[in-house]
């Protein structure tokens, strides 16, 4: 890795990295020229090895010669080749940042842990105006995470003002989608997809913020 800043009085000077590098996909193309023979560790369909024919035939074996962990994969068990740390000190000197981490699953589930990871139970975050979709699902799980039945009552309250907030991106969405000319949603189209699934979702977390209001309102506390 390389320095940046100072260490003590003595200045260290920054180290130019050279972007033309590729640590993943080099390593990756390395594994794919040398590894012989099935491991034990994930993926299950071994780089294609138990796929089903058709499923083949149509997403090709590239995708699944391609999925392969870092761990024991790309780098070895100890990860001493460090293919993951290069690439991700790469990243952070492309963006001017001291660290850059990577994420699979996509930006929800980088939200999720950055929350989750920096702020315990109750405690407050700052966060933009422009709320997305992304950090609505992230607040809700975070106070999925932290139920308690002495807190329900307000923790209730809490899940309803997230759960109208979800609502309003959903409603942004369904706009955006009629304005942009769109095809209506359509489970075998992305989009289609995208506002299915933000749908069954919504109605997921409306149904639980419900029940626990019902909860809530039977408890003896509240019939007192």
């Amino acid at each position: 890795m390389s320095e940046r800043g100072s260490r003590g009085t003595h200045q260290v000077p920054p180290v130019k990295l050279d972007h033309s590098h590729t640590p993943v996909l080099d390593a990756l193309a390395d594994y794919k020229r040398t590894q012989r023979g099935r491991n034990f560790s994930p993926p299950g369909h071994k780089q294609g090895g138990g796929v089903d024919p058709r499923v083949m035939e149509v997403l090709g074996a590239d995708v699944f010669a391609s999925d392969v962990l870092a761990m024991s994969g790309l780098d070895d068990r100890r990860m001493s080749q460090e293919v993951l740390g290069r690439a991700q000190e790469l990243m952070a000197d492309a963006v001017d940042a001291e660290y850059t981490f990577f994420s699979t699953c996509g930006s929800s589930l980088s939200v999720k842990s950055a929350m989750l990871a920096v702020a315990g139970p109750y405690e407050k975050l700052l966060k933009p105006a422009t709320r997305t979709s992304q950090w609505c699902r992230a607040q809700i799980t975070d106070l999925f995470s932290r139920l308690q039945e002495k807190h329900l009552p307000d923790q209730s309250q809490e899940l309803s003002s997230y759960t109208e907030e979800a609502q309003e991106c959903h409603s942004r969405l369904a706009v955006f989608a009629k304005e942009s000319f769109l095809p209506p949603p359509d489970p075998s189209e992305p989009y289609g997809i995208l506002i299915g699934e933000a749908t069954r979702l919504l109605d997921e977390i409306q149904h639980t913020c419900d029940v626990l209001e019902q909860a809530v309102g039977q408890s003896p506390a509240n019939r007192s």
